[in-house]
């Protein structure tokens, strides 16, 4: 996944000019908010539909090229940091350190564990 998004954007330079490295962006959030921090799927969303409608707005703002990336990730990658902090400071946060920044992550460990009181003859 990862190396597709910097081939694609490397493949899409030359049509798309620097705004193929656009596509890096959801790409690198992806692997941040599921394999590294943890996100929950519902600021994913929320980052998700930012970083659309922020794409949007600079294409119909008319912004092209280095300033298009430049506007998108002005507000993208600012926001970002905001999902992250949010997710981290969660009482069910289990990315990475969660040991040390989730007091509750014993409980949330615990909670995550059990089984189902449902028969698994049933």
């Amino acid at each position: 996944m990862l190396l597709l998004g910097v081939g694609l954007p490397l493949v899409l330079q030359g049509p798309l000019g620097e705004a193929a490295w656009l596509l890096a962006v959801p790409v690198a959030a992806f692997f941040l908010f599921c394999n590294v921090f943890r996100v929950g799927t519902r600021l994913e969303l929320i980052w998700a539909a930012v970083f659309v409608a922020t794409a949007a707005a600079a294409q119909v703002a008319g912004l092209t090229g280095g300033a298009l990336v430049a506007g998108v990730l002005g507000i993208v990658l600012p926001f970002t940091a905001l999902i992250l902090s949010t997710a981290m400071r969660s009482p069910d946060y289990h990315g990475v350190l969660a040991r040390r920044l989730n007091r509750d992550f014993e409980g949330w460990l615990a909670r995550c564990s059990r089984v189902s009181p449902r028969d698994p003859a049933g």
